[in-house]
């Protein structure tokens, strides 16, 4: 279940919880250290009680041999063989506890060991999502500058799309209003339609001189007040060689 709730997470909340981890870690292993650190000492009251009791017991037994002395022998004998059993009861407990303790420390050891490798552990796997937040970063950096800059483009395509469909539509009425007809059925929207018959249009003043009908149709850009750009642009478009809309271009600057 954690993997999956990791899932969920995104990249600047990942290495917070990882920090979170490690503390909860760190304070399970001062906690760790702390009970071992107690048992340790009560072992060792325990240990320390025992030999006192032991001293007193050597103390009792050299007091009860004086005392033995006005005693029968059976009542000397089985006073002595409870000192010794009592004695082996505290020796068998004092080697558990020790058995007991060592097992502990050993534990602990391995407990303290595995915690380490799993500090390491999440100390590079940190250090790991540390890079990929700051990669993250820097694309993000990127992809708006690269959107930034489609928009701009978007925006310049819009503008002069917008500027040659009005040219169109001026340069429609113009050759229109030149042949003396009345403007053709075609939508406003339909710009190849418009500059199809444009072209019609100049290219039935064919009996013109080639330098008449370029002067002709440079003076009908001129008069809509159309950059060299756009009247280039519209040459080409509407079937003029990339050469004759240049040659008029420089007609229509010079002129």
């Amino acid at each position: 279940m954690p993997e999956r709730e990791d899932e969920y997470l995104t990249p600047a909340t990942t290495p917070e919880k990882k920090r979170r981890e490690m503390s909860e870690v760190k304070q399970a292993l001062a906690a760790q250290k702390e009970e071992f650190q107690m048992k340790m000492e009560s072992l060792q009251q325990r240990r320390e009680e025992l030999e006192r009791r032991e001293e007193q017991l050597k103390e009792s037994l050299l007091k009860f041999n004086k005392f033995l002395k006005l005693q029968e022998i059976r009542e000397m004998i089985g006073r002595f063989d409870t000192l010794i059993s009592t004695r082996e009861q505290l020796l068998r407990k004092a080697s558990d506890n020790q058995e007991k303790l060592e097992s502990q420390r050993l534990e602990l050891h391995h407990f303290t060991e595995d915690k380490s490798t799993q500090v390491l552990y999440y100390n590079n796997e940190l250090a790991t999502l540390q890079g990929c937040l700051d990669q993250a970063c820097s694309n993000t950096v990127k992809w708006e500058s690269t959107w930034n800059h489609i928009q701009n483009t978007a925006a310049k395509k819009t503008l002069l799309l917008g500027q040659i469909k009005m040219a169109s539509v001026n340069l429609l009425q113009l050759v229109n209003k030149q042949a003396g007809v009345q403007e053709a059925d075609i939508p406003i929207e339909d710009t190849d339609g418009q500059l199809k018959r444009v072209r019609a249009e100049i290219a039935s003043s064919f009996l013109l001189p080639k330098t008449l009908r370029i002067q002709c149709q440079a003076s009908f850009l001129r008069q809509s007040g159309f950059s060299a750009e756009l009247v280039s642009s519209f040459l080409i478009h509407s079937g003029f060689s990339a050469e004759l809309a240049s040659s008029d271009t420089q007609d229509s600057v010079q002129s």
